[in-house]
C-alpha cells in the first residue's frame, strides 16, 4: 500500500483484494468482517480467544478462524487490522499490528486512558501507518437535525444522551453465557454485552458540546490475567456493581 505525498494510504487492487484480519468475533467484530467482505476486501482470518466463535464469523467471509492474530500479522497479504477486542485490549493489538506494518481501524473507544491512546497514535506516526477510530455516529442524518437545533438553542449547560441497542448476535451471546456459564472461562466477556453504547453517548456529547469532563459508571468491567508468552488471555471474568 502506497502513501502519496498529501494523501491517504490507496491499495493497488492489481496487486490483489485488500487483505484484512478481524481481531475480536463479538457483535462489532462480526459486522467488520462482514463489511470488509461486502466492500471487496478480502478477510484473511478473525481472531478470538473463543475459536468456536472465530470459526462462526470467518465462516460468513470465508476467512481462516485463529485464536491469536500473532502469525497473521507478518503475512505479506494483510494489509489492514480491525480491532474490535474489548477496550482494555485496544493498545496492545493496535500498536502489535501497527509494528507489523499494518494499518489499523480501531473500535471505539480509543482505550481506556488518554496515555494509551497517544501511545496508540506514536506507535502510527512513528512506524507512518494509519490509525483511525470508528467514531461514525456524527455521520448519521439524525445528528444533522441534532446539530441544527442545537444551532438555535446555543450552548447547552446540561445534555442527556441515551442509546437503545440491540442484536439478535448479542441477545444470543447473552443466552448462551447464561446456559453455560461463560463468565468464569477464557474468554471476553465483555464482548457478550451490548456493544459501544457508553462510548456511542460520549462520541455523541462531546460532538455537540466540545471537550467536556465526563464520569460513567458502568455496570461490568472486563477483569482478566495478564496475557502469557503465546499471547493467550487467562482468568477472564466479570465484575458486577
Amino acid at each position: 500500500m502506497e502513501r502519496p505525498s498529501g494523501e491517504g494510504v490507496r491499495h493497488d487492487l492489481a496487486n490483489g483484494p485488500l487483505g484484512v484480519v478481524v481481531i475480536g468475533a463479538g457483535d462489532l467484530g462480526s459486522r467488520h468482517a462482514q463489511h470488509w467482505h461486502a466492500a471487496g476486501a478480502r478477510v484473511v482470518a478473525v481472531c478470538d480467544p473463543w475459536l468456536e466463535r472465530a470459526r462462526e464469523v470467518a465462516a460468513l467471509v470465508g476467512a481462516e478462524a485463529a485464536t491469536h492474530p500473532g502469525a497473521h500479522l507478518s503475512r505479506d497479504d494483510v494489509h489492514v487490522v480491525s480491532v474490535c477486542t474489548p477496550t482494555f485490549l485496544h493498545e496492545s493489538y493496535t500498536v502489535a499490528a501497527i509494528e507489523a506494518g499494518k494499518h489499523v481501524l480501531c473500535e471505539k473507544p480509543a482505550a481506556l486512558t488518554v496515555s494509551a491512546a497517544e501511545r496508540m497514535k506514536a506507535a502510527a506516526e512513528l512506524h507512518d501507518r494509519e490509525l483511525r477510530l470508528g467514531l461514525m455516529r456524527r455521520f448519521d442524518p439524525a445528528h444533522h437535525e441534532i446539530l441544527r437545533r442545537h444551532a438555535l438553542l446555543g450552548g447547552p449547560t446540561l445534555a442527556q444522551a441515551t442509546i437503545v441497542a440491540a442484536s439478535p448476535t448479542a441477545a444470543r451471546l447473552i443466552a448462551l453465557r447464561k446456559l453455560k456459564s461463560l463468565s468464569t472461562t477464557s474468554r471476553w466477556s465483555s464482548t457478550l454485552s451490548t456493544p459501544g453504547a457508553p462510548s456511542k453517548a460520549l462520541a455523541t456529547t462531546s460532538y455537540f458540546v466540545g471537550s467536556a469532563s465526563c464520569t460513567r459508571k458502568l455496570s461490568g468491567i472486563a477483569s482478566c490475567g495478564m496475557e502469557s508468552s503465546t499471547g493467550e488471555l487467562r482468568n477472564c471474568s466479570r465484575k458486577r456493581s
